[in-house]
């Protein structure tokens, strides 16, 4: 895939929950801050990360055990690293008038009625769930995709169990109520960062099972599957693109348009590239390459472009 910011939540979300899991269970304050660190950070990746926050925020208060920490200095201390860390990005949205949220709403479209959302939210899950096929595919061919309910597992394997299931199904759950709520649409991409402890979801639930797990039949299928991706992956970016003559724009010759754009416009106006306009893809491209990095007036629109001035 591209890397964007679905992609760069990515360790932000494992980080922030496994520090979580350490400050429950430990309570030392490094632990603390290392979550609002890690939170903070995913926050300025994409804001969706809140999603993970208001999921840690309710497991503490449900989860009779954990309730007390709400009397301890932790979770303060994760909530002011935190903000300090997205305050810089907060102070510019109020002064841009949020016009990051204003693009990702225009990125999602609009869901009309209860049912649109419904149906936008369906979608999103269906996505999901396609994409969990290979892995369920294979967990079950090797006699891992077990219950864990039904397993020998100890008390404290069943209480990971469990924090990692709120983990792993709380974001979504919240980002398809919130959908829902707002009539706001959702695209699959988005659920990228969410599903990061399927994996151990299920080899956690197998545990009690791991006797009776083919591991070699587990790591041939997972090297099948892998390869495959690999091969499906080099067919819709390389293979098809070239031969219908339209190149996937992961294949872009991204320092030669750039050098090429620049060059162009020397010869023309005697003057370096200051700013380059156009859709997020072309013009980026050709900005992100150029020798001195020419801001980027998105969309030839100042609304979406604020650092570029009349």
């Amino acid at each position: 895939p591209e890397f964007n910011n679905n992609v760069a939540q990515m360790p932000f979300w494992a980080w922030a929950t496994y520090m979580l899991y350490r400050a429950l269970n430990d309570g030392r304050v490094r632990y603390w801050t290392a979550l609002g660190l890690a939170l903070g950070l995913g926050l300025l990746c994409k804001y969706s990360t809140a999603m993970l926050a208001v999921a840690m925020l309710i497991y503490t208060a449900v989860v009779l055990r954990h309730r007390p920490v709400w009397k301890t200095t932790g979770p303060y201390i994760a909530g002011l690293v935190a903000t300090l860390v997205f305050l810089p990005n907060l102070v510019w949205l109020v002064e841009n008038r949020f016009i990051a949220l204003g693009y990702a709403q225009s990125r999602a479209g609009v869901s009309v009625g209860v049912f649109g959302g419904f149906l936008g939210g369906s979608n999103l899950a269906a996505a999901q769930a396609i994409d969990h096929v290979p892995a369920l595919a294979i967990a079950g061919a090797s006699g891992a995709l077990r219950p864990a309910i039904g397993g020998n597992l100890t008390e404290k394997q069943r209480e990971d169990f469990r924090f990692l299931l709120f983990m792993g199904l709380g974001p979504p759950a919240l980002t398809l109520v919130a959908a829902l709520v707002s009539g706001l649409g959702l695209r699959s991409m988005w659920g990228a960062p969410m599903w990061n402890f399927s994996g151990l979801i299920i080899l956690l639930g197998a545990a009690s099972y791991q006797r009776e797990i083919s591991l070699k039949r587990l790591s041939s299928l997972a090297a099948l599957v892998f390869a495959c991706g690999l091969c499906g992956y080099a067919l819709a970016v390389k293979v098809v693109p070239d031969l219908r003559g339209q190149p996937s724009r992961l294949s872009w010759p991204a320092s030669r348009i750039a050098q090429t754009f620049a060059m162009a416009y020397r010869d023309r106006t005697g003057r370096s590239l200051q700013i380059v306009g156009g859709d997020d893809v072309r013009a980026g491209v050709s900005a992100m390459r150029a020798p001195n990095r020419p801001s980027v007036f998105s969309q030839n629109r100042f609304t979406t472009a604020p650092w570029i001035t009349p």
